[in-house]
């Protein structure tokens, strides 16, 4: 179990009386009987979940309403084919998350809201590429791949030579003619 102790009068505004009564709202679970220890890292299922503070009595009562957002933290996963690939190649990379907002940050610091897809690379494009994904919460995660493009291999000057596979001379050599 995670330990994640907030106090719950700091969520009210201004000048508050310490002598009101907290009531958990939405039945979360927590143990509210210390407002300021409230171990929120004791919850079992992720909301958003309402806790009403009152002072005074019932023929003077004032009333606040906080809420507290319980989320899932974001997790990545990033598919790619390979880490290495030739100038002129089409790179898809994909990432997949449980969170709501996912971007991705390219070598050039380009930032982009869905998958990339780069049809032509060239060496500029080589570096890390970096998907963000954020929950409604303001919970994140990163995680990073670096993509390198290299030439592709020279195999020299294409001819349209042929190969004559018969010994015309005799002397066990083949000759490479011209067409």
């Amino acid at each position: 179990m995670i330990t994640k102790i907030i106090n719950l009068f700091s969520a009210l505004l201004g000048d508050y009386d310490l002598n009101g009564t907290w009531t958990d709202l939405d039945n979360s679970g927590l143990d509210i009987s210390n407002p300021r220890s409230v171990n929120i890292g004791s919850i079992l299922k992720y909301g958003t979940f309402r806790f009403e503070y009152c002072v005074g009595d019932d023929n003077c009562k004032s009333c606040s309403i906080i809420s507290v957002n319980i989320c899932e933290k974001p997790t990545i996963e990033i598919i790619s084919e390979k880490n290495e690939y030739f100038v002129g190649d089409e790179i898809i990379l994909s990432a997949s998350s449980n969170s709501d907002i996912i971007e991705w940050v390219l070598p050039n610091n380009i930032v982009v809201n869905k998958n990339p897809l780069i049809i032509n690379a060239h060496r500029k494009l080589q570096g890390y590429y970096t998907v963000n994904s954020y929950s409604i919460c303001g919970c994140s995660e990163v995680k990073r791949i670096f993509i390198t493009i290299v030439e592709k291999p020279n195999t020299g000057i294409s001819t349209t030579n042929t190969i004559v596979d018969c010994d015309l001379n005799n002397d066990d050599e083949f000759e490479i003619l011209d067409n």
